[in-house]
This record gives structure tokens, C-alpha cells and sequence, in this order.
């Protein structure tokens, strides 16, 4: 009798084994730990410093679909490797065509999509792909696509789901990256990442319906945390942009249910940039590109949100001033001196105008690193019963803290001064002809000073009316892809 009982016993685990509906083959399988690769490139050691970075002198051609213009794919080309050429547009479109094979519900990866797409759904979708990231001999393509499963019912809304895929790569070998190429070779990564990632869990949490949901734009409303966040795995899908690393949640991310949509959440360069390796681990002394470099600019790498500041107003003379300042934390004192001391120089300034009736003076200077550079861009405002003007001052200084003059910044081959006088042209032809301003380009160049941003080259200038009398200010933006990289020393 025993020995029967356990046979039943046998043969109902069997069956109740066999009941149980195994997963679908194109569902992530959630709870293996997958561990952080050892780095793949050069061997590089934190702290890391900001710096310029190039542009990958590749094509990228878009093809539409000539039966529905809503739906997009692209072709690289410009790679000396033409198997690795081949390779990357194979790539995408292995993703073109698992985005155009989730038309059908029962495809999508998203686990409970059936479960929230009726039955006999009409769908539409929309694909395209972008390079968010394309710098330093680095890749990084991002798949998109939107479906919309509309109900045989009129009055229901269609259910809209994103599917996003990405592609990260070293065009140097072709390796396709993992996070752990990202980073420091003395980086721990979960130490690194984790507390940002919780961090946004938090602050994205407390503030609306639940402290377990989460916003996130663009969605189908809250993404729903579902278990503890154990953290950043070794296979995170990730993207590169030029001001930080994004990361992707959605299907493939267990902790939370993202209601059929991908969300992008990005942890800021600055953030990381001592231990953010990638601009520097993957360049190489040959050029795995058929064209030459040509473009350079500065990433998005400085913390804007937790800059010092300081305000103070002073009377001098019968004028109330307002002075502010913003700088970067750990600015040398040099700097600051520096500021004070413009500040000082604004007001004799203003004052060797005799301007009569003014109402408001302010001066506002903001000092910050960009690459091997710092930077103090001011600004002086003065505001009469009439009229008011905003004047820019530039400076910008070496690491030996010597002002760099304009024509420095050139290779000796070009004709910057050529460059000015056509800008400045223009920016003059905008104003009303009685100002003549025209006859006042000498005095316009001699009070030019510049500046830079990460992409461009700003020059702000100003010259007194002949006709009124009154100070007028021009500001001209060049990106630095109209001068070439080849023409400007501060990316050598």
C-alpha cells in the first residue's frame, strides 16, 4: 500500500509538472545573475579628466520604407573594415526585422502583453533608428519602435507599446560592448551605479500615486516597481549620448513592470566622469575610417545643478548694483580673485560712461572648466528709463592661467580675422541702417572677446551708435564644425 501511494504521489507531480505552460522562447529569463566581463581594451586607471572628443567620420544612410513612410532603417558605411561594415548593418537589421516581426501581440517580449492586448487587435508600427553617441572610434545606434494595437471595439483605446534595442560599438575591432567596457579597470561598477540608479528610483517614487510607482514621460503612465532593485547586472542594455550613459528599462528589466514601454534613464557624465573610460580606452594611433577626422567637440561633462553661487548688492555712487557669481566647486583661487576683480572693473566701467538715468546695474560672471580650459564668461547689464543693454565679456585661460588671445585658438593657416569680419557683417545688417553701426567694425573688434561651449565658438562684441550715442551688442555663435578641427589648436 505505501509503495502504491508513492507511485500516485510520482505520477501527480508528473502531471502537475507537464501542466505548468513553460515559458515562451523569446522571453527574458529573469533571476541568473550575470556577472561584470573584465573591461576589453586599453588598461586605464582612475581618476579620468574630461577632454575633446572627435566625430566618426561615418555615413549614415536612412531608407524608408516605400510602402509605409513611418517606419525606417539605417545603413553605415565609411569603414575601412568592410566585413565590419557588413557586419554592423547585418546588426540592424536583425533588429529591423524583430521590430517588424512584434506586429503580432504574441511575439512581444513583454511578459502579460496578450493579457492587456484584446484578441483580434488591429496594429500599426512605427521604427527608426538614431546615433545617439558617435565619437572616439565609438558607436552607439538606438532601435525604436512604437506599435499600436487598436481594439475591434471603437471606443477603447488602442494599448501602445516601445520596444528599444541598442548597439554599442568599438569600430576599431568591432567588439560590441558591455557595461564593463565603460569604466576604469579599478572601477567597481555596482558601487558606481547602483546608488544612482536607486536614487532615481526614489525620487521618481515618493512624489505620486504610490511610493512603489514611478513616472516616466512619454509612457503609458507609471512603471511599477514589482521587487527589490538587487541592481545593475553585467548584460544591462545601455546606450552612450554625448552627456551621459542610458540606461534601458523595460522587458528586460525584472524589478519593474514599464506597462509594455521602454524608459530611458540616464546617469550624467559629470556624475561618473573620474571613472568613465570609454572617450579614452578605444583610440588608436590608425584610423579605422575611409575619411579623415575632421570635427571636434567637447562632451556635456559639467554639473550645472551643484555649482556655487554667490549674490551682493552694493550702492557705488547713487547706483545700486547687483553682483552674482557661479562657479564650479574647487575653482582655484586665482579664478575667484579673477572675479572679483572684473566686478571691480565693471562698475569703473560703467561709470567712465556717463550714461544718465539708470535704473539697474548688474554684473554676472560664471567660471567653469571645459576640458584643459577654464572659462569666466560675464556679463554686464545696464537698464535706463529708455533702454536697456547686455554686454558680454570673455575670458579664457590656459592651465598656466594665461589668457588665450583669439587668434590662438587658430591653426596659423587660416584667416580667423576673415571669419570675424564676414560675421560680424551679418550680425551688423540686422539693425536699423539710421544706427550706423556699420561705420563702427573697428570698434566692434576691438572690444571682441570670446568664448567656448561643447560644440561651438561664441563671440560677443559691442560698439557705440554714432547716432544715439547708445552701446549695442552682438553675439555671433560658430560651430566648431564650420571652422573644422583641423583649424583649431584647442583639440590638439
Amino acid at each position: 500500500m505505501l509503495k502504491s501511494a508513492k507511485i500516485v504521489l510520482v505520477l501527480l507531480f508528473l502531471l502537475n509538472a507537464c501542466a505548468k505552460k513553460p515559458q515562451p522562447a523569446h522571453l527574458v529569463v529573469f533571476d541568473q545573475v550575470v556577472p561584470f566581463l573584465a573591461p576589453v581594451g586599453k588598461v586605464i586607471q582612475s581618476p579620468v579628466f574630461g577632454s575633446a572628443v572627435f566625430d566618426n567620420p561615418i555615413l549614415f544612410e536612412t531608407l524608408q520604407d516605400p510602402k509605409n513612410n513611418s517606419i525606417t532603417k539605417l545603413v553605415v558605411s565609411g569603414l575601412k573594415d568592410k566585413a565590419l561594415e557588413t557586419k554592423i548593418n547585418a546588426d540592424i537589421q536583425a533588429i529591423y526585422i524583430r521590430m517588424l516581426s512584434y506586429v503580432k501581440p504574441s511575439l512581444l517580449p513583454y511578459r502579460g502583453a496578450l493579457e492587456k492586448i484584446p484578441a483580434g487587435s488591429t496594429s500599426s508600427v512605427q521604427i527608426s533608428f538614431s546615433t545617439p553617441f558617435n565619437f572616439n572610434n565609438l558607436l552607439s545606434i538606438l532601435g525604436t519602435a512604437i506599435y499600436e494595437f487598436a481594439p475591434k471595439k471603437g471606443s477603447d483605446n488602442p494599448i501602445r507599446v516601445m520596444i528599444q534595442e541598442s548597439l554599442n560599438y568599438d569600430l576599431t575591432t568591432g567588439h560590441l560592448l558591455t557595461i564593463a567596457d565603460l569604466f576604469t579597470n579599478d572601477t567597481n561598477i555596482p558601487e558606481l551605479l547602483n546608488p544612482k540608479v536607486s536614487e532615481f528610483i526614489r525620487l521618481n517614487s515618493s512624489d505620486y500615486m504610490d511610493s512603489d510607482s514611478m513616472m516616466f514621460m512619454y509612457g503609458n503612465g507609471y512603471m511599477v516597481q514589482v521587487r527589490p532593485f538587487k541592481g545593475i547586472q553585467g548584460d544591462q542594455v545601455f546606450l552612450l549620448s554625448e552627456s551621459g550613459l542610458q540606461l534601458i528599462f523595460d522587458y528586460r528589466t525584472p524589478e519593474f513592470d514599464t506597462n509594455l514601454w521602454a524608459t530611458l534613464f540616464e546617469i550624467p557624465l559629470y556624475s561618473m566622469r573620474s571613472n568613465f573610460a570609454a572617450d579614452k580606452r578605444f583610440l588608436s594611433d590608425v584610423s579605422p575610417f575611409e575619411y579623415p577626422i575632421v570635427n571636434h567637440r567637447f562632451l556635456y561633462d559639467i554639473d550645472y545643478k551643484s555649482m556655487s553661487t554667490s549674490n551682493r548688492e552694493a550702492t557705488i555712487g547713487t547706483v545700486r548694483w547687483n553682483f552674482s557669481t557661479r562657479y564650479q566647486d574647487g575653482l582655484d583661487a586665482f579664478y575667484m580673485n579673477r572675479m572679483t576683480a572684473n566686478q571691480q572693473a565693471s562698475t569703473q566701467w560703467v561709470a567712465s560712461l556717463h550714461i544718465p538715468d539708470i535704473i539697474y546695474l548688474s554684473n554676472y560672471q560664471y567660471a567653469h572648466k571645459l576640458g584643459k580650459f577654464t572659462l569666466i564668461d560675464s556679463y554686464i547689464s545696464v537698464s535706463t528709463s529708455v533702454w536697456g543693454i547686455y554686454i558680454p565679456k570673455y575670458e579664457m585661460f590656459d592651465a598656466n592661467k594665461k589668457i588665450i588671445p583669439l587668434k590662438d585658438i587658430f591653426t596659423k593657416d587660416y584667416d580667423f580675422e576673415a571669419v570675424v569680419t564676414s560675421k560680424l557683417q551679418q550680425q551688423i545688417a540686422y539693425f536699423d541702417k539710421n544706427l550706423r553701426l556699420g561705420e563702427k567694425k573697428a570698434e566692434f573688434r576691438s572690444n571682441l572677446s570670446y568664448t567656448l561651449s561643447e560644440n561651438a565658438l561664441i563671440m560677443g562684441m559691442f560698439a557705440f551708435s554714432p547716432f544715439d550715442k547708445k552701446p549695442y551688442a552682438i553675439e555671433v555663435y560658430i560651430p566648431y564644425a564650420d571652422v573644422g578641427g583641423n583649424h583649431l589648436t584647442i583639440f590638439e
